[in-house]
């Protein structure tokens, strides 16, 4: 009787479930491909395709609600991002027997609950569509469980220092300007010698507004700007681009004494497309200048990049494993038993290159000082526009808000 090694018969199991897996791989390219195209119902058409059973993935869900956002369904979008908050932390302490597993086939069989800034990201969606509801107090919520989120990974804040500038923003929509003060204070501190001009604007507008002459005349010192008299203003938050896909690169060496070799397979990031611009709009006919508020596609690369010292070494001992198990194969004197397992060694080592990759690539900001009243807008961009600011737009005293959504 042929003794086969456990490793051997769970790397045959996973060339099954691979072989299963592949349409659901190849719906979600062709599905980035046509969202980045800018066609939603091809999009949509496409998820459709992932098998039923990976519908509830928490990927695959997230993939969903940024596009009901794009849709302009900000109700069902918080729904399903609510569903990824939840099953994100469920996911987050990983189980033992997906941890032996990762070592022993790769890291793909882990449950994917996203990088920390993943995470990040999905309160900053849901504050995007409370916005567009006008739900500001919710929005606020969503800031604030997104620090306590920090807090809990031991994260500094200022590695997220927009998390209190959005909380400032949410609080002078309530015309809460103590608590909206003491958010931008916290703001300033977390970006330390890299204040946005935006955030520097809207503290000292708001001290202009407050009456706090001494601290506005302290604040205009410090940061060299003088307030804007407007008794209105309004944010436009513009996202543009999507974040690249991660691609896998592996390594195959043979020893050239032994004999013996090793395959791994690590996800990567190809060069860098170009910077996407913040989509164009105009009232009554004036350029509105926008700031770079998140680089999300360099965020979403600095976070591989955090964890690729600990994704070489569970490569590495993996490939020792599966080398081990090779040896024992081997040692059975079938050839065909061996080819087989050599092929399955290569087959199932494969690069985890998951990612909330629809996800824009960038997201912009901007404060623009108004009297109230009407005004007539335009939004466009070099592609899609998928929800432009009004074209006939009401500006009343205090802040106001607006989504310039593309890609």
């Amino acid at each position: 009787m042929i003794r086969v090694p456990a490793v051997a018969w769970q790397l045959g199991t996973l060339l099954l479930i691979f072989g299963l897996a592949g349409c659901a791989v190849h719906a979600l390219a062709t599905y980035y491909d046509t969202l980045r195209d800018g066609d939603l119902a091809a999009a949509e058409e496409k998820l459709g395709d992932i098998p039923e059973r990976r519908k509830n993935d928490v990927l695959i869900k997230m993939h969903y609600a940024l596009l009901r956002q794009l849709e302009q369904r900000y109700v069902d979008s918080n729904g399903l991002l609510e569903d990824v908050k939840r099953q994100s932390e469920e996911l987050a302490p990983l189980s033992l027997s997906e941890s032996a597993a990762a070592l022993a086939i790769n890291d793909a069989v882990q449950s994917y609950s996203g990088s920390i800034f993943e995470r990040v990201m999905v309160y900053c969606a849901k504050y995007m569509n409370y916005v567009a509801l006008r739900q500001f107090n919710a929005a606020r919520i969503e800031m604030r469980q997104a620090e306590l989120m920090l807090r809990e990974w031991r994260r500094e804040l200022s590695a997220f220092p927009y998390l209190p500038f959005l909380v400032a923003l949410a609080y002078e929509a309530l015309e809460q300007e103590d608590n909206a003060l003491v958010a931008y204070r916290r703001s300033l501190e977390a970006y330390g010698d890299q204040i946005p001009l935006v955030v520097k604007q809207s503290y000292i507008d708001l001290l202009y507004r407050a009456g706090r002459r001494r601290e506005l005349a302290e604040q205009e010192e410090r940061l060299g700007l003088n307030a804007n008299p407007e008794p209105a203003s309004l944010i436009v938050f513009g996202t543009s681009g999507l974040v690249s896909r991660r691609e896998a690169f592996s390594v195959y060496h043979i020893h050239p004494e032994t004999g013996q070799s090793f395959f791994v397979s690590l996800p990567t990031y190809g060069s860098r497309p170009y910077q996407p611009s913040a989509p164009s709009v105009q009232i009554d006919a004036a350029p509105v200048d926008f700031e770079l508020l998140i680089d999300l596609e360099q965020e979403m690369r600095s976070a591989l990049a955090e964890d690729m010292p600990i994704l070489i070494l569970r490569a590495l001992a993996r490939a020792l494993i599966k080398q081990q198990a090779q040896r024992a194969v081997d040692q059975q004197d079938n050839s065909l038993l061996s080819l087989g397992f050599l092929v399955a060694r290569v087959a199932t080592e494969v690069a985890d290159t998951r990612s909330w990759d629809s996800l824009p690539a960038a997201l912009y900001i901007a404060r623009v000082p108004l009297a109230p009243g009407d005004y007539q807008t335009r939004t466009h961009a070099t592609t899609r526009v998928y929800v432009s600011v009004p074209e006939q737009l009401t500006i009343r005293p205090g802040v106001n808000f607006a989504l310039a959504l593309a890609q």
